[in-house]
């Protein structure tokens, strides 16, 4: 049976092997998914990972979703993946300190959503 990936659970343990992050859908096969109506443990499209579906946005730092308007930015931690994490803010806001979704660079999952 081929696996769906709009509807396979992803199994993965966090880096520490102590489970972490939970298990959560695969949906980088729908441009149109917001990451604002994912869950923590999901695996989303990223600039990373899907460069077309991204505009730069002049004279910031960020990109923008072309399909969904969700803004985008490079963080500079790497507390939770060690290639990086991206953060987008909740609606079409730029993420703020306590208002943002925390995605992991390598395997573009949901790591964290703020929602203060």
């Amino acid at each position: 049976n081929p696996i769906n990936s709009k509807t396979a659970n992803i199994t993965q343990k966090s880096r520490d092997g102590k489970g972490g992050i939970p298990i959560g859908q695969d949906f980088r096969d729908n441009s149109k998914k917001k990451v604002n109506s994912a869950s923590r443990g999901d695996i989303v499209r990223t600039p990373t990972s899907h460069p077309d579906d991204f505009t730069k946005q002049k004279g910031k730092q960020g990109f923008k979703n072309k399909y969904t308007g969700e803004i985008w930015e490079k963080s500079g931690s790497k507390h939770s993946d060690k290639d990086g994490e991206w953060k987008v803010g909740l609606g079409k806001d730029e993420p703020y300190e306590n208002r943002k979704i925390t995605i992991g660079v390598d395997d573009g999952k949901i790591i964290k959503i703020d929602r203060k």
